[in-house]
């Protein structure tokens, strides 16, 4: 979504990790950057189980390490819909809204 829509004091409290695999992830440039941050958003075009946020949680829980954490995903269920992928990221909640609510601290 654009980054416009946020305002400039909000703009200065986020930042964006890209994340395009699970496998090898470097742990460690990960711990550096929760150490920085209050809350970790997920946002994934993917079911929540064998996902970055499932995996990142049962890291940051198995090394005691606590923030806060919210995840945008698919629904555990099988998905046979048509339409273009903007149309179907809106039917399963990925609207510009529910992204910005999530990315409240």
């Amino acid at each position: 979504f654009p980054s416009h829509d946020i305002d400039e004091k909000e703009r200065e409290k986020i930042s964006f990790v890209d994340i395009q695999k699970i496998w090898p992830l470097d742990l460690e440039h990960l711990q550096k950057i929760i150490k920085q941050i209050k809350k970790i958003v997920f946002i994934e075009e993917q079911t929540a189980n064998g996902s970055i946020f499932e995996f990142i949680c049962r890291y940051l829980i198995g090394n005691k390490i606590y923030v806060e954490t919210a995840s945008l995903h698919l629904p555990q269920k099988y998905i046979f819909d048509n339409g273009n992928q903007d149309e179907l990221l809106q039917k399963y909640g990925f609207s510009q809204s529910s992204i910005m609510n999530l990315l409240k601290v």
